[in-house]
């Protein structure tokens, strides 16, 4: 269950076993990992100017499985290092569930917008942002991340790292 369902050829396994481990592992981490987030929801590609002033808008996607208000908006980063400037609850945009190819492809993301479930919209300084990316010349297709807590069933602290292509 955890892998959602993926078969792997256990025959190989006894040649190699780190690529099967690696598939499982992923799978399982992204199993137990139910946060989402649509960076500039609804928006595909992502575009982001380093020299442009202003906010980037992320939604923490809510779903069926997993409910927003959890979520310590206090502890949520961008990037690791720029935290919200303000945030709010509201039904903006769909989870994108194909996941990302390395190196990731600027269409790997969706333009859906509500899908009936409460998510946190959170805003963010768009020069903080700029300070943690390296300049390039051209465009590049990135992963950005954003990370925070929220508190599980159990009442437990959980720490969640969530991903988007930009």
């Amino acid at each position: 269950d955890a892998t959602g369902g993926q078969l792997f050829n256990l025959s190989s396994f006894q040649q190699d076993a780190q690529p099967v481990i690696n598939a499982v592992l992923a799978a399982c981490v992204e199993a137990a990992t139910p946060v989402k987030v649509d960076i500039k929801p609804t928006s595909c590609p992502n575009p982001f100017n380093l020299k442009k002033k202003g906010v980037i808008p992320v939604a923490i996607l809510g779903t069926e499985d997993f409910d927003v208000n959890s979520i310590d908006p206090e502890t949520i980063k961008l990037e690791g290092e720029c935290g919200p400037i303000r945030w709010d609850i509201e039904d903006v945009s769909t989870p994108y569930e194909d996941g990302f190819s390395d190196p990731p492809l600027e269409g790997e993301c969706n333009t859906l917008g509500a899908d009936g479930f409460p998510d946190l919209t959170v805003k963010f300084d768009s020069q903080c942002v700029a300070t943690t990316q390296s300049e390039t010349v051209g465009r590049e297709t990135r992963i950005w991340s954003v990370s925070g807590t929220y508190i599980n069933n159990n009442g437990k602290n959980i720490e969640f790292q969530a991903k988007d292509v930009v």
